[in-house]
């Protein structure tokens, strides 16, 4: 079965294929004789109004571990969709346990994904990395209780921040979100070792931000939108009700720089736009893939940029910006169950968390004339593919294992793992055979044992 992986939600559940016809249900999930009630309820807002029940049950997960006596939830089909619009057969939610169904109605949690293969010691601790790679490439991972330091630009830029509370609470950690304290939109220009750099501050002060994986665009206050498309010469479509702008105007050098505590997040302006089809053509318009929304809430268009190792043991998370050119190599370092992130390191704005009296400011200015000179980001040379024919919903992913020794890392297929009775420097790794889809998705052959 295909599900959905999503950061910005904590439970597993899957569509009840009995509520659907025989042609619709395909795919989805039988409950299964061995599979327990708990007699408890399940609803989610995330893909509509959906309600279900909570059962337990031996899962096999891609024919490479079981995780016994584990508990998921069956739905009905969601009323606004259905299976073949949502295009996959339920939702991994890798969210902190506070962010659980259970929790959020009945105040339980319980061991979810990442816990559960914690606690049957697949991983040394409850941590996983996500990346996504470019929009051409075929491969990405999600990673599991380790970081490959690889794929990471600058380790020296690999930073270490508090995940946010979206009440305030540190103690109330239910969503995978970070503090954002500055937007700017920028491009630049030179050669050899360094550019010239010319940047225009849009936001300023401090707000909650969703990492969401769950989603293919980024959603953002209308007026933020509105300057980022000013700044680079979008015009507005009434008819399309939306931003949009001559493809070949969409240049290498023009990016959007994300700011949370410290840590400059850069995302080329070509991950944010797609062509607009007419009548099954593409055509040399470009669309600005930035949806107004009363909160900030980043998908894949943004996270593409961004390598990020979640840590819900200490609810923290590393960040950094993407080495592209790395795609095809490999760095494996696994988190034991003291350690803080390898080659993560925290900055002097790690306590500068939102907090519910904060504010901030949203500018609509020109590029200012001022310039400074940086190191050259070569990754944004990169031709990014702008046709929104490579969103398709069609990506899978494979589980396989891996061990590292201290002086090297290496990988190597499995067909199963299983619990041992300590914790080895090994941990386990998803491979995706195509990260080009509207959502980010990982395969689960979950049979019901």
């Amino acid at each position: 079965m295909i599900v959905q992986l999503d950061t910005s939600s904590s439970d597993l559940w899957f569509i009840d294929s009995s509520n659907v016809t025989d042609s619709e249900g395909e795919g989805l999930l039988t409950i299964s004789d061995s599979s327990k009630s708990l007699n408890t309820s399940f609803t989610s807002t995330n893909f509509g109004n959906i309600t279900g029940d909570y059962y337990t049950d031996t899962v096999l997960v891609n024919d490479a571990f079981n995780l016994t006596d584990f508990q998921f939830a069956v739905v009905d089909l969601p009323s606004t969709s259905n299976d073949s619009t949502i295009g996959f057969a339920g939702v991994l939610g890798i969210g902190p346990k506070l962010g659980e169904s259970s929790y959020i109605t009945e105040g339980e949690t319980y061991d979810n994904f990442i816990f559960k293969c914690y606690n049957e010691k697949l991983i040394n601790k409850p941590v996983y990395s996500i990346y996504l790679n470019t929009s051409e490439s075929e491969v990405g991972s999600f990673l599991l209780g380790a970081v490959d330091i690889a794929k990471i630009l600058d380790t020296n830029n690999f930073i270490t921040l508090p995940l946010t509370s979206l009440s305030g609470d540190s103690n109330n950690i239910t969503n995978i979100a970070l503090t954002l304290k500055e937007l700017q939109v920028g491009s630049y220009a030179g050669e050899n070792d360094t550019t010239t750099v010319v940047k225009a501050t849009l936001f300023e002060g401090s707000v909650p931000v969703v990492i969401d994986t769950s989603s293919t665009f980024s959603y953002l206050p209308p007026d933020l939108i509105d300057s980022i498309a000013t700044q680079f010469n979008f015009e507005y479509e009434e008819d399309l009700e939306t931003y949009t702008i001559d493809c070949d105007k969409v240049y290498d050098d023009y990016f959007v720089e994300f700011n949370f505590q410290g840590v400059q997040i850069d995302t080329p302006l070509s991950l944010l736009v797609g062509s607009i089809l007419y009548n099954d053509e593409n055509t040399n318009t470009c669309m600005l893939n930035l949806i107004p929304s009363d909160s900030f809430n980043l998908g894949l268009n943004v996270l593409r940029s961004m390598y990020f190792t979640v840590d819900l043991q200490e609810n923290e998370i590393s960040i950094g910006n993407v080495n592209y050119e790395n795609s095809n190599q490999e760095n494996y370092k696994v988190v034991n169950s003291t350690d803080s992130i390898p080659s993560a390191k925290t900055n002097d704005e790690y306590s500068s968390t939102w907090k519910t009296d904060d504010s901030f400011t949203i500018y609509n200015t020109s590029i200012p004339a001022t310039t400074i000179s940086t190191d050259f980001p070569g990754y944004y040379t990169l031709t990014n593919d702008l046709s929104i024919d490579s969103l398709s919903l069609t990506g899978t992913y494979d589980f396989k294992a891996y061990a590292t020794d201290s002086s090297s890392s290496s990988s190597s297929s499995s067909s199963s793992s299983s619990s041992s009775s300590s914790r080895g420097d090994a941990g386990l790794l998803a491979y995706s055979k195509n990260t080009n889809i509207m959502a980010l998705i990982v395969t689960l052959l979950c049979s019901l044992l």
